[in-house]
């Protein structure tokens, strides 16, 4: 299993450093430190349903079949759930409860976490001006499952052809979704795209051959 403080760096890969005005109700009810846990338990699990690279990166292998929907609506979606955790989040911070020293670290450490991302979405609009994340994200997502001997390989290649077969829709979403992207930005994602062409063609197709074995269907 994996440290909290080990789960809250991988969140780094999606945030920036900031801050937000988002405003909490007052009077929060008491709470006791099993809620902060709870808490946690609910951030990640949206976090990788939104991100779920990330948790196979966390070695959560129930979502080594899935990739990310990053279109629109799943961000505006996102944003919500950020908005309403961070809520729940200084709810727990203003209530009448005693954390631990290590709690109250994570709690800070969280609470910066969700700020950020609400100012990468809703005020940066990073998915909106940046195709690096969509056209990068292939490529790390099938990485991951080819190099880490966590299963049998042939489960691993099914998990690899599950993706695959998404990548249409994330290129489709990064279209739809990306307007008048800086020429850097642009450059860079045009040079990661090229160099994905050979890791598909030659790494993928070979490692895949030698997963499949004598399974001719795979």
């Amino acid at each position: 299993s994996f440290s909290l403080r080990y789960l809250l760096s991988l969140t780094a890969l999606l945030c920036l450093s900031s801050c937000t005005t988002e405003k909490v109700a007052s009077d929060p009810e008491p709470v006791t430190r099993s809620a902060f846990r709870s808490f946690v338990d609910d951030y990640f699990n949206e976090l990788f349903r939104f991100n779920p690279t990330l948790g196979t990166a966390a070695g959560l292998h129930e979502y080594d079949d899935k990739l990310e929907d990053w279109s629109a609506d799943a961000y505006a979606r996102r944003l919500e759930t950020a908005k309403s955790q961070l809520t729940r989040l200084q709810a727990l911070h203003n209530a009448k409860t005693h954390l631990s020293n290590d709690e109250a670290t994570d709690a800070s450490i969280l609470d910066g976490q969700l700020r950020s991302e609400i100012l990468d979405i809703e005020t940066l609009n990073t998915y909106r001006r940046n195709p690096i994340n969509y056209v990068s994200l292939p490529g790390s997502s099938i990485d991951l499952l080819m190099k880490r001997n966590f299963a049998d390989p042939r489960q691993r290649l099914r998990s690899v052809i599950a993706r695959l077969r998404r990548v249409d829709a994330l290129l489709r979403q990064m279209r739809e979704n990306v307007k008048q992207p800086p020429k850097e930005f642009t450059d860079l994602a045009i040079r990661i795209s090229r160099g994905s062409i050979g890791f598909f063609r030659d790494t993928v197709a070979t490692w895949a051959k030698d997963a499949a074995g004598d399974d001719s269907s795979l």
